[in-house]
């Protein structure tokens, strides 16, 4: 079962390149490098952002209760 899946994302993977390189592009593998120091380099960021939009952390503590109550569930 799983090698059929496998052999289909191997297909979408050749497309893609094929994609890319008919088009001159490249794809950027930075995005999935991201480590630590970009996660604490974006700390400031976020807090800003939590200053100038409060409910943020209301739909968090939502979204964390609901996770909470559909396990007890």
């Amino acid at each position: 079962m799983f090698d059929d899946i496998r052999q289909g994302l191997h297909e979408v993977r050749d497309e893609a390149r094929e994609f890319l390189q008919k088009n001159d592009l490249s794809p950027n593998f930075r995005v999935f490098l991201a480590g630590f120091g970009t996660f604490f380099e974006n700390i400031p960021i976020v807090c800003r952002l939590i200053v100038r939009e409060p409910e943020i952390l209301l739909f968090a503590a939502t979204q964390w209760l609901v996770i909470w109550l559909a396990y007890l569930a």
